[in-house]
């Protein structure tokens, strides 16, 4: 069994879980340098998403306005998309 690492952000579970269920997200992990210890203010936060059987709705579409992941992203639109 993997050992689950410590994040170097902090995750509001309830609303990351109200997210995930909205979205049909059946797993969500965390992978990149927000695990390691050169993780800093400049780093960005790397994302898997698996859906649930049937629902895909892609990266644009995560993005719903309630800052489930802060400021960090996803991001939508065309500011965001370069």
């Amino acid at each position: 069994m993997p050992s689950r690492l410590e994040l170097n952000i902090a995750v509001p579970r309830p609303e990351l879980g109200a997210f995930c269920r909205r979205n049909h997200v059946r797993k969500l992990s965390f992978f990149g340098s927000v695990l390691r210890d050169d993780f800093g203010p400049e780093s960005d936060v790397d994302v898997l998403v698996e859906f649930e059987p049937g629902h895909t709705i892609g990266y644009f579409g995560l993005s719903d306005g309630t800052g489930a992941f802060g400021d960090a992203g996803p991001h939508s639109g065309p500011a965001h998309a370069s």
